[in-house]
């Protein structure tokens, strides 16, 4: 296991195996204590995407704002190292993709990169009756930090949220769910929200970096404070979509509670209330086709389809 630690210099170290969701992560722990995160990215993820998602951690961390996990770089300067992992015989994706390795083994190759331990608890949700202002506060921050000149400029190399995205990943889930997507109003309805988004978004204002996935399950509440964690869909969009992510959710009395201390910490998503709901709609239709390429959630797919066709009607119809 400390191979996968080579690339790096950390001297004597231990790895706990924290499981899986879309990247194996490892506890490391230094000197008997957690130092560092290590993450086995997925292997539909490119090298040039992972690089830039680390290159915007390490502005975030040097600017001294919203406390995130900071990236180390490899003994030759890099930000990820291609590792070799062993593939459990029950793993029938990894085994396709595996290779014999030095020592014999069936092992996939990775990229790996490693970031700073942050100690605290992961919110999977924030309770009803929790105060949504730090939750909030924080992603006015994180705005501030990605509408700068050089923030913006690396946003524009990673995906862009715009209508064109919005159509793309329509397309995708005409290819995976032909029949359902077929239906005429279903089609119609999320046509016709995508041309409210392309004009929603030229009313928006200038794109910033985004998170992309902005969520309570990618807090830490830590002894300090809140840690932002999980920036691989970050890119280049429009503010709205990371408010529309964080308020589908929080309970009503949160929504609320949440646009207040958002405007107030100087946030603002560039649109009059009546045009939000485009935003929802885009921030419903990445995380459904985000869930789409897991096949643990194929069953819920129907019912994920017919929900984002109900936002977009009610966008269309205003």
């Amino acid at each position: 296991m400390s191979d996968l630690l080579a690339a790096w210099d950390l001297g004597p170290a231990a790895l706990t195996e924290l499981g899986a969701t879309h990247n194996h992560a490892y506890r490391v722990d230094v000197d008997g204590r957690p130092a560092h995160l290590l993450r086995l990215h997925v292997a539909r993820r490119q090298q040039h995407e992972i690089d830039l998602e680390l290159e915007w951690l390490d502005m975030l961390a040097a600017r001294g704002g919203p406390s995130v996990p900071g990236p180390r770089r490899t003994r030759d300067g890099s930000w990820t190292a291609i590792v070799e992992a062993a593939v459990p015989d029950d793993d029938e994706v990894g085994l396709r993709r595996s290779v014999i390795g030095a020592s014999g083994e069936r092992v996939e190759r990775r990229l790996a990169s490693l970031l700073t331990w942050h100690d605290g608890e992961m919110l999977s949700s924030l309770p009803a009756s929790s105060d949504a202002g730090p939750f909030a506060e924080t992603l006015a921050a994180l705005h501030a930090a990605g509408a700068e000149p050089d923030a913006v400029a690396l946003a524009a190399r990673r995906r862009r949220y715009d209508a064109d995205y919005a159509s793309t990943r329509l397309g995708r889930l005409v290819e995976g769910y032909p029949g359902i997507m077929a239906d005429g109003s279903t089609a119609a309805a999320l046509a016709g929200a995508v041309e409210e988004l392309r004009a929603t978004l030229a009313l928006a204002g200038p794109p910033i970096m985004v998170h992309g996935d902005y969520h309570p399950g990618n807090l830490i509440q830590g002894p300090d404070g809140v840690s932002v964690i999980d920036f691989d869909r970050c890119g280049l969009g429009p503010a709205g979509l990371d408010v529309a992510a964080a308020i589908m959710y929080l309970a009503p009395r949160q929504r609320a509670q949440f646009h207040r201390a958002y405007t107030a910490a100087g946030g603002s998503t560039g649109v009059p209330d009546d045009r939000f709901g485009a935003f929802i709609f885009l921030a419903y239709l990445d995380n459904v086709t985000h869930l789409a390429s897991l096949p643990s959630e194929r069953e819920r797919m129907p019912g994920n389809i017919a929900q984002l066709a109900a936002i977009a009607r009610a966008v269309v119809s205003g």
